[in-house]
């Protein structure tokens, strides 16, 4: 074998995916839920399924797990056509919200059950659900019953139950949105590090993208059944190819702005109402001179100055709310237009009060442009919502 061949095999290993969905659409009847779908998850990946209610995450998620069928498309799984294998016969397990465990059998039952059913001997049995139960601290619960457990301890059991068939990919549908937001977070530190521990592959549904951008390698962020973007938290938060995806990962002021021409490696933009600022663009078209355009200005991209010296390049404003949040003050900064600026400032010598005026300007090589489209903004209510919400709800039950 030549010098240097194994290093690459392993390498092209290591990219190949370990499920790929190609060109994946569902409806019911005339509605459509899920329109092109084009994903590869790769091994070992944390993989977040972000967006809004009835944005079709959660059909997703079971057309993976077999749950739902395909109305065309394709999904594989380390390049084995899975459209017609049911669950059982797919190389993954799904853990859900409602927990699904039975009653009347102990925690280790809970957790053997799949062993049994798939003819596991009952010594190999006993030593995969004690290193599941283990794996996620409920050693000492073997003998107890789910409904003597917390809601935390029973998705902790359920978490083992699906962990303890070694799938090689593991499907969570909002695994933590029936706890408080205390144990929540508890247990997202603790589903990562069991991630890590196991390298496992984690398909994660959420809606929380607090939570998708604490826990994901890559984020897949969906509305109306389509991918608006896909990438790591960081991208997504800092390049944002769109106005939705910007209003819906984190904090942003959203100004309307016009191109006035190539400035380097970034756009110099005028807003309305006044103020200028150079901003990179990471749309899928570069902008034109005179267009107009959506500036994404995250909280922590703007530095308040304090001197009033003019500055073509500054907003100003009066501070109409002062929040100290430890790290950091939030200063709310409404313009002459109206529109009023989170501001967050980090330099605890600059202490201002309720009506002073101020101006602020963008930190260098911050901030984004976006299209400007009204319509992407993050629906009050998605309009899918009214219809995939109880399509959702009714195949779930």
């Amino acid at each position: 074998m030549p010098e240097g061949a194994s290093e690459a095999s392993s390498a092209q290993v290591a990219q190949t995916p370990i499920l790929r969905l190609r060109d994946v659409h569902k409806r019911y009847g005339d509605v459509v839920a899920l329109e092109s779908i084009e994903l590869d998850v790769m091994p070992h990946e944390f993989f977040t399924i972000l967006g809004p209610s009835g944005c079709g995450k959660s059909t997703l998620l079971r057309l993976i797990g077999g749950f739902e069928t395909l109305t065309s498309g394709a999904i594989e799984s380390e390049g084995v056509d899975l459209q017609n294998r049911p669950p059982e016969r797919r190389p993954f397990n799904t853990v859900f919200q409602s927990y699904a465990l039975f009653p009347h059998m102990t925690v280790a039952d809970n957790v053997a059950y799949g062993l049994k059913v798939s003819g596991v001997g009952k010594a190999e049995a006993r030593r995969r659900v004690a290193e599941a139960l283990r794996l996620v601290d409920m050693r000492s619960a073997g003998d107890r019953r789910p409904p003597t457990l917390s809601g935390g301890q029973r998705q902790r059991v359920a978490l083992a139950r699906a962990l303890v068939n070694e799938p090689s990919v593991l499907l969570l549908d909002e695994p933590l949105g029936a706890l408080d937001l205390k144990l929540r977070q508890a247990l997202q530190q603790e589903l990562r590090a069991i991630q890590h521990r196991l390298g496992t592959t984690f398909v994660y549904v959420t809606h929380d993208q607090e939570e998708a951008m604490s826990l994901s390698d890559r984020i897949c962020v969906m509305r109306h059944g389509a991918i608006a973007q896909l990438g790591t938290p960081r991208d997504l938060y800092l390049r944002p190819r769109s106005r939705y995806v910007a209003d819906f990962i984190g904090n942003a002021n959203l100004l309307a702005c016009q191109v006035l021409a190539r400035r380097g490696s970034g756009w110099e933009v005028e807003f309305d109402g006044g103020g200028r600022a150079v901003l990179p663009c990471f749309a899928e078209h570069a902008p034109r001179p005179r267009e107009q355009m959506t500036a994404v200005l995250r909280p922590e991209d703007l530095q308040i100055r304090l001197s009033q010296a003019d500055d073509a390049n500054g907003f100003e404003g009066k501070v109409v709310d002062v929040i100290f949040l430890g790290a950091a003050t939030r200063y709310d900064v409404q313009l002459g237009s109206g529109v009023v600026m989170d501001v967050r400032d980090r330099d605890s010598r600059a202490v201002l009060s309720r009506g002073d005026s101020v101006r602020f300007v963008v930190h260098a090589g911050s901030g984004a442009l976006v299209p400007d489209d009204e319509s992407a903004a993050v629906d009050a209510l998605d309009p899918l919502s009214t219809i995939a919400g109880p399509v959702d709800q009714a195949v779930e039950a």
